[in-house]
Order: C-alpha cells, then sequence, then structure tokens
C-alpha cells in the first residue's frame, strides 16, 4: 500500500495502473514459482489467502481516493507533455526482446510467418470473400492465434518452457498447417488476389557488443542480452569459439549470484 500511495497520492509522481491479468494464476503462486524456482509443479497450487489478500487489497485502494477505469482515462483528453515510458520494457520487469529472443520464439515465430505468408498469398482474397468458406477462414485464424501462445516461448535461458506448452503450440501449428489446406481445397483454382506477406522482421537488439570481461558487472537485463549475443556469435563458423566462451561465462555468473537449477546450454563447438 505505501507502494500505491507513493504512486497515487498528491506528489504528483504518476498514476498507477491496477490491471487484473492472467485469470488462470488468480489465487495461485503461477509464475512466481517458475521464474524464480524453475518449478512447475506449483503453478496452479491454491493460495488459501490469496481471496482475502485481494480483497483487503481491493478495500485499501478504494480508500485512498476516487479511481477511474482504463476505458474512462482512454476518453479523457490526452495528456499536453509526453511522459516516459521505458523502450521495451514488459510485465514482471522483463523486456519485450527476451521475449521475442527465446530459443523457442526463434523456432516458432517464422514457421508462423511462413503459414501466414502462404495464406494471404495463396488463399486469402478468394476465401475471404465466399461466405461459404467463413468457417474455414475463421478456423484457420484460431489455431494460428493459438499457436502465438506466449507460455510456449517463456522463460528464457537460463530457464527452460514447459514441455507441454512447447507442445501444445507445436499442436496448434499443425492445425493451422491443416485449416490451410482445408482452404486451398475449397478455394480450388480460383485467383487469390493477395499478396505475400514481408520477410520477418529482424529480432537483433544489440546495439553493441559484450565481451566476456564485461559479464560480471552486467545487470539481469544486459546478462540475457549477453545470452542471446552469445548464441549469434556461436552460431557462426568465425565467431563461433568467442560466442561459446561468452555463453560459458554468462552461466557461470548466473550460478555464482545463485541460480540453480540452470538447463545446460546448447553450444556448437565449431
Amino acid at each position: 500500500m505505501e507502494t500505491v500511495k507513493r504512486w497515487s497520492g498528491p506528489r504528483g509522481e504518476g498514476s498507477l495502473l491496477i490491471v487484473a491479468d492472467d485469470a488462470e494464476y488468480c489465487g495461485t503462486r503461477g509464475y512466481y514459482d517458475v521464474k524464480y524456482y524453475g518449478d512447475y509443479s506449483k503453478c496452479f497450487g491454491v493460495v488459501p489467502e490469496a481471496g482475502d489478500r485481494l480483497e483487503a487489497m481491493v478495500y485499501a485502494v478504494t480508500e485512498l481516493g476516487p479511481m477511474i477505469t482504463f476505458k474512462e482515462a482512454c476518453e479523457k483528453e490526452p495528456v499536453g507533455t509526453a511522459f516516459f515510458v521505458e523502450d521495451g520494457m514488459a510485465w514482471h520487469r522483463t523486456y519485450a526482446e527476451c521475449w521475442g529472443n527465446t530459443p523457442e520464439a526463434r523456432r516458432f515465430d517464422p514457421q508462423l510467418d511462413a503459414i501466414r505468408a502462404d495464406y494471404k498469398q495463396s488463399v486469402q482474397a478468394a476465401a475471404e470473400a465466399d461466405e461459404g468458406c467463413k468457417a474455414l477462414v475463421e478456423k484457420f485464424w484460431f489455431h494460428l492465434t493459438n499457436a502465438a501462445n506466449s507460455d510456449g516461448r517463456w522463460p528464457p535461458p537460463p530457464r527452460k518452457t514447459s514441455a507441454y506448452h512447447r507442445g501444445w503450440v507445436e499442436a496448434e501449428i499443425a492445425r493451422a498447417r491443416e485449416a490451410l489446406a482445408e482452404l486451398k481445397a475449397a478455394v480450388g483454382s480460383r485467383p487469390a488476389g493477395g499478396q505475400a506477406a514481408p520477410e520477418s522482421a529482424s529480432k537483433e537488439v544489440l546495439t553493441r557488443a559484450i565481451t566476456v570481461k564485461e559479464v560480471p558487472g552486467l545487470n539481469w537485463k544486459e546478462l540475457q542480452d549477453a545470452l542471446y549475443y552469445g548464441h549469434d556469435l556461436n552460431d557462426t563458423p568465425a565467431t563461433c569459439r568467442e560466442g561459446a566462451a561468452l555463453i560459458r561465462a554468462v552461466f557461470a555468473e548466473y550460478r555464482r549470484r545463485g541460480m540453480t537449477n540452470l538447463e545446460p546450454p546448447v553450444i556448437r563447438k565449431k
């Protein structure tokens, strides 16, 4: 409540957004056990006092003064000057590039891009103009959207995603492909009239090189950057050994800082 008072009080330091998100975690320890302990077994373990805590917080917050909904805030006049938002900031003190650069995201996302491009080029115009294809179009987008599920791409190294979530994404990719094949059969020889989707945007996020000597002084965000940079180097024959050394240094630093239950890194030898 001290944090709520600071950011929502009369000091003019800003406003606090209270967001109810990830309903599957309500009343559980959810993501906490995965992030800090790498333990998926307690994801949905019930926290008996969660309901009482939530109710107490709601009453305490409303006693501070009037609040408005997010919808109401969006309907107000825009602020006169821009305010600071940390670039790439996501939730749980993580960053957007972490989601986009996990091994799973780099494996799954190009597949989704290719399926989407195929749909646009081969069937979109004809299928979406045909009322008879409506159910198949909805089926295609349903499964393709499901395949973008973030749990199949999280958490980033040195943690590892859940086998269940990876399998779920793989199954949805397969179903999206099946739906696309059905659409192609339904459209037949009619001209598609669509355009190919552009190439996927590069996921390169680093603006500078990171050396092994720098690793002990990096913060947690920078350690993640260093790990991705190390894998980029390791994927290139000319810099393979340099990348391997950086990857090993980052993992050694994680262990030095007390992290356990780490998945061993996959390193190319040459």
